[in-house]
Protein backbone atom coordinates (compact mmCIF):
# COMPACT_ATOMS: atom_id res chain seq x y z
CA UNK A 1 0.00 0.00 0.00
CA UNK A 2 1.01 3.54 -0.51
CA UNK A 3 2.24 5.46 2.80
CA UNK A 4 0.61 7.90 2.01
CA UNK A 5 -2.83 6.21 2.43
CA UNK A 6 -1.37 4.31 5.47
CA UNK A 7 -0.86 7.55 7.04
CA UNK A 8 -4.11 8.78 6.72
CA UNK A 9 -5.53 5.70 8.42
CA UNK A 10 -2.67 6.67 11.36
CA UNK A 11 -3.78 9.60 11.68
CA UNK A 12 -7.36 8.34 11.95
CA UNK A 13 -6.61 6.05 14.91
CA UNK A 14 -5.08 8.60 16.74
CA UNK A 15 -8.13 11.04 15.88
CA UNK A 16 -10.65 7.84 17.58
CA UNK A 17 -8.70 8.35 20.79
CA UNK A 18 -8.07 11.94 20.46
CA UNK A 19 -4.31 11.97 20.46
CA UNK A 20 -2.46 14.01 18.10
CA UNK A 21 0.20 13.47 15.79
CA UNK A 22 2.76 15.07 14.53
CA UNK A 23 4.66 14.75 10.94
CA UNK A 24 7.49 13.17 13.02
CA UNK A 25 5.76 10.91 15.13
CA UNK A 26 4.34 9.69 12.11
CA UNK A 27 6.85 8.84 10.40
CA UNK A 28 8.56 7.05 12.74
CA UNK A 29 5.53 5.07 13.53
CA UNK A 30 5.23 4.13 9.67
CA UNK A 31 8.65 2.93 9.70
CA UNK A 32 8.32 1.03 12.62
CA UNK A 33 5.22 -0.38 11.02
CA UNK A 34 7.04 -1.24 8.00
CA UNK A 35 9.67 -3.10 10.35
CA UNK A 36 7.98 -5.32 12.00
CA UNK A 37 5.63 -5.88 8.77
CA UNK A 38 9.03 -7.03 7.27
CA UNK A 39 9.65 -9.64 10.02
CA UNK A 40 6.37 -10.95 10.54
CA UNK A 41 4.25 -10.93 7.31
CA UNK A 42 6.61 -9.21 4.37
CA UNK A 43 7.15 -5.39 2.94
CA UNK A 44 3.02 -4.05 3.26
CA UNK A 45 4.45 -0.18 2.19
CA UNK A 46 5.32 0.42 -1.54
CA UNK A 47 7.54 3.39 -1.06
CA UNK A 48 10.82 3.87 0.55
CA UNK A 49 12.42 5.00 3.52
CA UNK A 50 14.61 7.84 3.46
CA UNK A 51 17.48 8.35 6.54
CA UNK A 52 17.10 11.97 7.08
CA UNK A 53 19.02 13.71 10.00
CA UNK A 54 15.91 13.36 12.34
CA UNK A 55 15.61 9.34 11.82
CA UNK A 56 13.75 7.34 8.59
CA UNK A 57 11.09 9.74 6.26
CA UNK A 58 8.96 8.89 3.05
CA UNK A 59 9.38 11.91 1.28
CA UNK A 60 5.93 11.94 0.01
CA UNK A 61 4.40 11.80 3.23
CA UNK A 62 6.94 14.66 4.36
CA UNK A 63 5.83 17.08 2.09
CA UNK A 64 2.34 16.67 2.09
CA UNK A 65 2.18 17.18 6.14
CA UNK A 66 4.98 19.61 6.40
CA UNK A 67 2.90 22.51 6.80
CA UNK A 68 1.95 21.62 10.13
CA UNK A 69 5.58 21.64 11.16
CA UNK A 70 5.73 20.07 14.89
CA UNK A 71 1.98 20.65 15.23
CA UNK A 72 -0.60 17.85 15.76
CA UNK A 73 -2.01 16.88 12.11
CA UNK A 74 -5.47 17.79 11.33
CA UNK A 75 -7.16 15.66 8.37
CA UNK A 76 -10.54 16.11 6.72
CA UNK A 77 -12.07 13.14 6.46
CA UNK A 78 -14.07 12.18 3.13
CA UNK A 79 -17.55 14.46 2.86
CA UNK A 80 -16.12 16.71 5.58
CA UNK A 81 -17.46 13.74 7.90
CA UNK A 82 -16.21 14.00 11.63
CA UNK A 83 -15.75 10.14 11.78
CA UNK A 84 -12.36 8.58 12.29
CA UNK A 85 -14.22 5.45 12.93
CA UNK A 86 -15.91 5.27 9.92
CA UNK A 87 -12.82 6.26 8.13
CA UNK A 88 -11.56 3.51 9.77
CA UNK A 89 -14.00 0.70 8.66
CA UNK A 90 -14.23 1.53 5.17
CA UNK A 91 -10.46 1.85 4.56
CA UNK A 92 -9.69 -1.69 6.04
CA UNK A 93 -12.51 -3.11 3.95
CA UNK A 94 -11.35 -1.73 0.99
CA UNK A 95 -7.94 -3.06 1.40
CA UNK A 96 -9.06 -6.26 2.46
CA UNK A 97 -11.30 -6.33 -0.68
CA UNK A 98 -8.49 -5.33 -3.21
CA UNK A 99 -7.21 -8.26 -1.96
CA UNK A 100 -4.84 -7.68 1.02
CA UNK A 101 -4.18 -9.63 4.03
CA UNK A 102 -6.43 -8.61 7.29
CA UNK A 103 -3.67 -9.67 9.39
CA UNK A 104 -1.83 -6.40 8.58
CA UNK A 105 -4.56 -3.88 10.62
CA UNK A 106 -3.37 -7.06 13.66
CA UNK A 107 0.17 -5.91 13.10
CA UNK A 108 -0.70 -2.11 12.67
CA UNK A 109 -2.78 -1.77 15.93
CA UNK A 110 -0.03 -3.94 17.84
CA UNK A 111 3.13 -1.44 16.48
CA UNK A 112 0.74 1.31 17.21
CA UNK A 113 0.10 -0.04 20.77
CA UNK A 114 3.76 -1.02 21.26
CA UNK A 115 5.21 2.98 19.97
CA UNK A 116 2.26 5.26 20.61
CA UNK A 117 3.38 5.45 24.35
CA UNK A 118 6.77 7.31 23.11
CA UNK A 119 6.91 11.02 21.58
CA UNK A 120 8.41 11.86 18.20
CA UNK A 121 11.99 12.43 19.69
CA UNK A 122 12.03 9.66 21.59
CA UNK A 123 11.34 8.04 18.14
CA UNK A 124 13.81 9.17 17.31
CA UNK A 125 16.41 8.46 19.19
CA UNK A 126 15.29 5.00 18.83
CA UNK A 127 15.74 4.77 15.31
CA UNK A 128 19.18 6.87 15.29
CA UNK A 129 20.92 3.85 17.70
CA UNK A 130 19.15 0.99 15.07
CA UNK A 131 22.01 -0.74 12.82
CA UNK A 132 19.04 0.34 9.32
CA UNK A 133 19.11 4.26 10.30
CA UNK A 134 22.52 4.06 11.15
CA UNK A 135 23.92 2.12 8.35
CA UNK A 136 22.05 3.92 5.61
CA UNK A 137 23.86 7.60 7.06
CA UNK A 138 27.15 5.96 7.58
CA UNK A 139 28.83 8.35 5.37
CA UNK A 140 26.71 11.36 5.64
CA UNK A 141 27.99 14.10 8.68
CA UNK A 142 25.67 13.49 11.84
CA UNK A 143 23.72 16.86 11.06
CA UNK A 144 23.93 16.24 7.08
CA UNK A 145 21.17 16.66 4.68
CA UNK A 146 20.55 12.73 3.33
CA UNK A 147 17.91 11.46 1.02
CA UNK A 148 19.85 7.99 1.09
CA UNK A 149 17.57 4.61 1.27
CA UNK A 150 16.89 2.42 4.13
CA UNK A 151 17.80 -0.98 2.86
CA UNK A 152 14.39 -3.37 3.70
CA UNK A 153 16.25 -6.20 3.77
CA UNK A 154 18.52 -4.93 6.90
CA UNK A 155 15.23 -3.50 8.09
CA UNK A 156 14.26 -7.31 8.08
CA UNK A 157 17.47 -8.92 9.24
CA UNK A 158 18.02 -6.31 12.41
CA UNK A 159 14.60 -6.47 13.56
CA UNK A 160 14.19 -10.01 12.78
CA UNK A 161 17.65 -10.03 15.74
CA UNK A 162 16.23 -8.16 17.69
CA UNK A 163 12.63 -10.25 17.93
CA UNK A 164 14.71 -13.36 18.53
CA UNK A 165 17.04 -12.05 21.35
CA UNK A 166 13.79 -10.38 22.90
CA UNK A 167 12.46 -14.11 22.79
CA UNK A 168 15.71 -15.43 23.78
CA UNK A 169 15.68 -13.08 27.19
Amino acid sequence: MKAIDLSKYIIAKHDLVDEFISNKKLQKLLYYIEAWALVHIGSIIDDEFEAWVHGPVIHEVYQTYRHFGYSPISFTYPNNEPNASKFITEFENKYVENGGNSNVFELIDSVLNKYNELNAFQLEYLTHNEDPWMFARKDVFPHGHSNNIISKNIMKEYYTKQMQEDIES
